[in-house]
């Protein structure tokens, strides 16, 4: 069989600046339509998929009426749905040590003026690294990288909705709840943290990212405004393991991950997974949808309200200055080492 890599070389039209000018885009164009005409069938099938077969396969749709929505807008302005939202930003990376930002909001319609926000400064030292001998030993050792730090985010995310849990009735995460990058780890510390999640039963996550739940976004392309479908029963089932499965994983995934459920919904035009406790899924829904009916995204307002509450207090780019302007001071060299090159651009 041809390897895919050849076969995208061999497929590529080359061509010169002036013909991409002219050109009409005539292959893409149909390559599009193309795209179009199957994905209507695929979803067709989904679709026939859910009536036919999807009650024995664990498959629950549910539509949503006027009352339901109705009592959970009560229950979401009277202050007791809360959001939680994380963000980070890490610099590049220098031989003294590692830099990053993370902060997380805690909000609600009642805390709309005054929301909860922590930040979280992480740094590794160079204490044990005095001197070269020291350097070059310890680089050996692995080092904190990008998805340490997404999953110490996740962490502190998670800390706050526990802490919003014991007082609010619902508490609306960005991104899963049961994050696969905390669920791969194999730690004590993680699943301690996510037992406390699923535990609690009023925690639902709200993603927003469809990359890795194709399936997800084929099933959302079934729903009518007003509806869910619950599709996955038990965080093993869309959980998967790179490599070996860890005992600590393999026994989460067994015993209280079993508990979770994941779908999509639907409010208005788009549609976006939740993660939600299955004792408590038919009860969070209408309290997601009211909401998400705030918002021209279909997304809870909260969730939104929350992000941008984080995009003023901790404004992209600016943790990177305070570490670039620490190291200006100490001479140029320093400072054209680690700095952005496009910031040099003429």
């Amino acid at each position: 069989m041809e390897d895919i890599f050849d076969e995208l070389l061999s497929n590529t039209q080359k061509r010169d600046y002036d013909e991409y000018l002219k050109d009409e885009f005539s292959a893409e164009r149909e390559q599009v339509q193309r795209g179009i005409a199957l994905e209507k069938q695929i979803v067709a099938d989904f679709e026939n998929f859910i009536h036919s077969r999807g009650k024995e396969l664990g498959l629950e749709l549910v539509t949503l009426s006027e009352d339901d929505i109705a009592k959970a807008r009560t229950v979401l302005y009277n202050g007791q749905v809360v959001a939680v939202d994380g963000r980070k930003e890490k610099p590049l990376d220098v031989v003294s040590g590692i830099f990053c930002e993370v902060g997380v909001a805690t909000v609600s319609y009642k805390t709309m003026h005054e929301p909860s926000v922590k930040c979280m400064s992480i740094t590794s030292h160079i204490e044990d690294s005095t001197t070269k001998e020291d350097y070059y030993e310890n680089s050996r050792k692995e080092r904190v990288n990008e998805t340490d730090v997404t999953n110490a985010m996740i962490y502190w995310e998670l800390e706050a909705c526990l802490d919003a849990a014991k007082t609010a009735t619902w508490v609306l995460k960005d991104g899963p709840a049961m994050h696969p990058g905390l669920v791969w780890k194999d730690s004590a510390t993680c699943f301690s943290h996510l037992e406390k999640v699923i535990a609690a039963k009023n925690i639902v996550g709200i993603v927003k990212d469809f990359r890795a739940a194709e399936s997800l976004w084929r099933y959302g392309r079934c729903l009518k405004p007003g509806q869910y479908l619950v599709v996955y029963r038990g965080v093993g089932q869309w959980v998967k393991d790179i490599g070996k499965e860890g005992k600590l994983s393999a026994d989460f995934k067994q015993g209280p991950g079993a508990k979770i459920v994941k779908g999509v919904f639907k409010a208005g035009r788009s549609f976006w997974i939740f993660e939600a406790h299955q004792d408590t899924v038919h009860q969070a829904m209408p309290v997601v949808m009211a909401d998400a009916l705030n918002n021209k995204r279909g997304m809870p307002q909260l969730i939104d309200l929350a992000d941008k509450i984080l995009g003023n207090r901790f404004p992209s780019g600016l943790y990177g200055k305070k570490i670039n302007r620490e190291f200006l001071q100490h001479g140029m060299d320093y400072y054209l080492d680690i700095v952005d090159e496009r910031m040099l651009r003429g």
